[in-house]
């Protein structure tokens, strides 16, 4: 029996598909996650200043402006003038912001909630970020801070709070692998979906809406190139009947050795579909031979293909129209390779019955 062509998997997807949809994504999370970010470090800030254990506003300043900052950030970095591939970075930068900001309240006024309100920052900023790159990039200043922040206590207190630091960023590390993680895979599966919304999984050609959605360039380029529009209808003869007695498995064997038989014939740049269950189409600029010649063709193919000639006969109807693409429209180019297509079979059935 002859390999079906059916995808077990969903499509691979190239690295910048990936990192296109990272980015995307990342660009649609930003503003939000930075406002409520934004929000409640001005909030806390506000109240720390007011009522806190220690009140001060100076203390509590730089925090307070690096959520001002944020905010604005938060507003800005959504819009269409703001590269998506930017985006990891800008998350890194404001990470970087708020961690030092809140660093520098700690090493300066060594504040008993200044640990806790960094490590909050900094265990789950590469996972919003979604790049490796970005994140390692801004770990070098958060670590500095660290070490500067280090220098301002105890011996003791400065190995723990370097082991917390490193250790958190660790953490936020495994959480951006992880969510890469899921985030490509999810990118695959919509790639997957999308594939099977234009392409007939059992062949692995155009399905009808796959050929439909580029149709339009296909005129296009016509009219630029000033050549005519062709398409060719191709029927499969006793599919139905192949069906009935030896079941559709051996029915899916002819359907992949025909678009097999097609394919092998037809040019680089012309388009080949599955248009029904027993029908494919064939679109193309300029001339493409005449449908008795590409019938001898792809029934030439067929013969070689292996499919039982005992099951199945091996022949095929092909029927071709070719137009102006300035006075027609794909509908009506593919109703007359339709019409001439059921004339070469009347032909034909009158020729076997003479």
């Amino acid at each position: 029996m002859l390999p079906l062509h059916r995808n077990a998997h969903p499509v691979s997807i190239s690295d910048a598909e990936r990192a296109a949809y990272r980015y995307s994504l990342v660009k649609s999370e930003s503003p939000w996650i930075a406002g409520a970010i934004a929000i409640v470090t001005f909030a806390l800030a506000v109240f720390n200043a007011v009522i806190g254990a220690h009140p001060s506003v100076i203390e509590n300043l730089p925090v307070a402006i690096a959520a001002v900052i944020m905010m604005v950030v938060a507003l800005i970095v959504g819009r269409d003038w703001i590269p998506a591939a930017v985006v990891p970075w800008i998350v890194a930068a404001m990470s970087v912001i708020l961690v030092g900001a809140l660093q520098l309240q700690e090493g300066l006024y060594t504040p008993p909630t200044g640990l806790a309100y960094s490590l909050l920052v900094l265990v789950p900023f590469a996972p919003v970020t979604l790049s490796y790159r970005a994140t390692l990039v801004a770990g070098v200043p958060m670590m500095a801070g660290s070490a500067w922040v280090a220098t301002r206590l105890t011996p003791a207190a400065a190995v723990d709070w370097m082991v917390v630091c490193l250790a958190a960023f660790s953490i936020s590390c495994v959480l951006l692998w992880m969510r890469m993680r899921s985030v490509d895979a999810l990118a695959a599966s919509m790639a997957y979906e999308k594939t099977l919304a234009t392409e007939d999984p059992l062949t692995g050609l155009l399905n009808r809406r796959g050929i439909e959605a580029r149709v339009p360039q296909m005129f296009a380029l016509s009219l630029r190139q000033q050549v005519p529009i062709s398409a060719l209808f191709v029927d499969i003869d006793g599919l139905k009947k192949a069906n009935d007695l030896y079941g559709h498995d051996f029915g899916d064997e002819v359907i992949c050795a025909t678009a097999d038989a097609i394919k092998a014939m037809v040019r680089a740049e012309d388009l080949v579909a599955r248009w029904g269950g027993d029908e494919f189409v064939i679109l193309g600029l300029g001339f493409h031979a005449d449908a008795t010649t590409m019938n001898e063709r792809i029934q030439r193919n067929l013969a070689e293909s292996g499919v039982s000639a005992q099951k199945w006969a091996g022949t095929v109807t092909v029927g071709g129209a070719t137009a102006d693409a300035r006075a027609t429209t794909f509908n009506e180019l593919m109703r007359r390779a339709d019409k001439d297509m059921y004339s070469h079979r009347a032909e034909s059935r009158a020729f076997d019955q003479s």
